[in-house]
Parts: C-alpha cells; sequence; structure tokens
C-alpha cells in the first residue's frame, strides 16, 4: 500500500487544519501515517516494543512541528519520514550501535498489517539477512520504498540526496538481494 496523495493538495489542507488546532484533522494525520511510520520504524529496529516508542515519539515530534511546518517544496510524507528516520537514528546513538538491518519474521510482519505474500518465515528471515548484506543507504532506500510505500522522491527527499542516486542504491540493492537469495 504505497501512499499516494496530492503534495499541494490534500495534505496541505489537512496540515492547515492541524496547524488550526483542529481535533479531528489531528487524528486523522495520525491515523492516515501512523501505519507506514510505524512499519517503516519495525523494520529499521526490529522489535515491536521498541517501534511503538519510537514511533509514539515521532507524532510526537510532528505534532509538536505542525504549527511551523512551511515546506511548500516537500511533501508532508517527506518531512514526517524524515523525522522518523532521525528517531531511528538517535535511537541506535543512544544505545552506541550502528544502523543495521533487523531479523523480521513473518510473525512480525503481519502484526504491522502487511500482507506476506512470500508465505514462508524461512524465506522471510533470508530476505532478512540478505538485508544485513546490503549497504546502509541501499538498506534504508529498499526500506522506504518497499516497506514505507514511499516514492523514490519522497525517499530522496528523507535520505537527503538525488532521486537518481536513490535510484541507483535501489537498483544494486534489488541486484545484491537476487544474489543473496539464491544462494
Amino acid at each position: 500500500m504505497a501512499i499516494t496523495f496530492d503534495a499541494f493538495g490534500e495534505e496541505r489542507a489537512l496540515i492547515r487544519r492541524c496547524q488550526e488546532g483542529e481535533a479531528d484533522a489531528l487524528r486523522s494525520f495520525y491515523e492516515r501515517f501512523f501505519t507506514p511510520v510505524y512499519r517503516y520504524v519495525l523494520a529499521s529496529v526490529g522489535h515491536h516494543e521498541d517501534a511503538e516508542d519510537i514511533t509514539a515519539e515521532v507524532f510526537v515530534k510532528a505534532f509538536r512541528g505542525l504549527h511551523s511546518f512551511r515546506d511548500h517544496a516537500k511533501p508532508v510524507t517527506a518531512w514526517l519520514f524524515r523525522v522518523a528516520r532521525n528517531e531511528v537514528i538517535d535511537h541506535y546513538r543512544r544505545r552506541a550501535r550502528r544502523i543495521a538491518a533487523v531479523s523480521i519474521d513473518a510473525q512480525q510482519i503481519e502484526h504491522a498489517g502487511r500482507y506476506d505474500p512470500i508465505g514462508g518465515k524461512g524465506l522471510v528471515l533470508d530476505l532478512s539477512r540478505a538485508l544485513r548484506g546490503l549497504s546502509e543507504p541501499q538498506r534504508e532506500a529498499m526500506l522506504l520504498r518497499l516497506v514505507a510505500g514511499l516514492s523514490t522522491r519522497e525517499a530522496a527527499s528523507i535520505m537527503r540526496m538525488p532521486e537518481g542516486t536513490v535510484r541507483s542504491h535501489l537498483h544494486f540493492g534489488v541486484k545484491a538481494l537476487r544474489v543473496a537469495m539464491e544462494r
């Protein structure tokens, strides 16, 4: 399920309503973005408890920052996922670990509300191991595009790199995954 919104239409109207303090708008914002943000965070950290805490902090920071949101050149999703990305990075800094791919099992994916087209836990674990073999930018691009369902443009904005570079990371990431999965 990809997030597809008119960057200057529906999202902007929702943000304006949130900035005006409309409770229904804040609820709509949360409901609209919770699942993709949670999936991204869960795929990044690998533990439900940590993912829930980090996702909660993402929305606390987002709600605090909505009043000053004025970035008309980028979609709201790019801003929100940048907040999520920074929270994941902070999580690993606090634990004095570098960002690593996680061990995702089929139960975690189901619990996150994502359909598992692979159908086998072993294959999911193989994919998790293969993701660990990717470079950090390749892994992050894959998580943003495939787990969070963001566009390449949104992923590029979050990763602060050109779209072409993100497409390159995706291309080489998919190639590396294919090779790793064939072993």
